[in-house]
């Protein structure tokens, strides 16, 4: 598909409706992306694990990317 990049933009009246159009999937793969990134760029051994944590809507995410990506993410705590 096509990307279109938005930047964080203040509308005057303290939102950020543009942020509307991301997906929890977006930010999922973002932190897949992040994680083997940082994994690769500091030459982490496959047995160093990588755990998630979060509360609220980030303990949600870390579970999901538990679940979705376990080959990623080792375990994840999480909190609400």
């Amino acid at each position: 598909g096509e990307s279109t990049v938005l930047l964080p933009r203040d509308d005057g009246n303290g939102r950020y409706d543009h942020l509307r159009f991301l997906t929890s999937e977006q930010a999922l793969e973002d932190y897949v992306v992040l994680v083997t990134s940082l994994k690769r760029e500091f030459n982490f051994s496959e047995e160093q694990a990588v755990i998630g944590f979060g509360g609220s809507y980030g303990g949600m995410l870390a579970t999901w990317a538990r679940l979705k990506y376990p080959h990623v993410f080792d375990g994840v705590i999480a909190g609400s």
